[in-house]
């Protein structure tokens, strides 16, 4: 497999828990506890650690399985905050990286959010993106957008960093209709700000 392929993978897999986040599909069995005020979440050996949000339903999951449906090494972290009809979501996935430090983010991020807002149109959903801003996630240099996503009367926000890691790409995103996205992201940003990786 060479490289150009390896990233187009790499972007496929991580669209996949994106927009899977963005209707919080997937199992969502608690595997471990609900984090209790102050707990910050860094066992099971994950190669992060991260201040949750007291009050928010915590389950771990699989990591995403890319549509070969072989299995990666690596896994994900959901909060989920219920607020009446409306929910929001915050995710954190962890994938063992095998493309030899080669895979580059910042010229795989646009086609990422190309890809993304298609698939929101595919739908029958119109989506918009912020511009791609240079950031940081953990410490480690990242890509981030924010993505409105409008229809059947409803307007979604979803924000998404990508990171490399030596041995990990990380993804953080949180998700949620557009007043339970506003009311909840001070959560969120805590939770951002927390979060500390390899």
């Amino acid at each position: 497999m060479n490289l150009r392929r390896s990233q187009f993978l790499l972007v496929l897999l991580v669209l996949q828990l994106f927009v899977s986040s963005a209707s919080a599909e997937g199992p969502t069995t608690p595997l471990i506890s609900p984090a209790p005020a102050g707990n910050q979440i860094a066992a099971g050996g994950r190669p992060f650690l991260v201040q949750l949000p007291s009050g928010w339903e915590v389950s771990e999951l699989n990591a995403p399985r890319p549509n070969s449906g072989r299995e990666m090494a690596g896994g994900r972290v959901r909060a989920l905050k219920k607020d009446g009809d409306g929910m929001a979501v915050i995710e954190i996935t962890y994938l063992s990286r095998n493309d030899a430090g080669q895979a580059d983010i910042d010229s795989e991020f646009s086609s990422f959010v190309s890809t993304v807002k298609s698939e929101y149109e595919n739908k029958g959903l119109k989506a918009s993106a912020t511009d791609t801003k240079k950031a940081t996630l953990g410490a480690l240099p990242s890509s981030e957008v924010e993505i409105t996503v409008v229809g059947q009367n409803k307007e979604l926000r979803q924000w998404f960093s990508m990171a490399l890691g030596k041995k990990y790409v990380y993804a953080l995103s949180y998700t949620g209709e557009k007043q339970y996205y506003e009311r909840f992201q001070p959560d969120f940003i805590k939770c951002r700000n927390s979060l500390a990786m390899e």
